[in-house]
């Protein structure tokens, strides 16, 4: 599933990013996955998925952080 998202991501426009309590869930589910210990796979790719919202919109994505 974070394969399918990071795909998604790609077909975003850059005002899809809002600050509001859904996006900021996601946020916060990808940053804990990335620091999963028991995969690496998941680790890989919600690092991957962060890194494809930071090139949709870096500055509301730097507020999330």
């Amino acid at each position: 599933t974070l394969r399918f998202l990071r795909e998604l991501i790609s077909y975003l426009d850059s005002n899809a990013l809002t600050n509001c309590s859904e996006t900021r869930l996601v946020m916060s589910k990808l940053v804990g996955w990335s620091c999963e210990q028991k995969s690496a796979e998941v680790r890989r790719e919600a690092a991957a998925a962060i890194q494809a919202l930071f090139a949709l919109n870096p500055a509301q994505v730097f507020i999330f952080l």
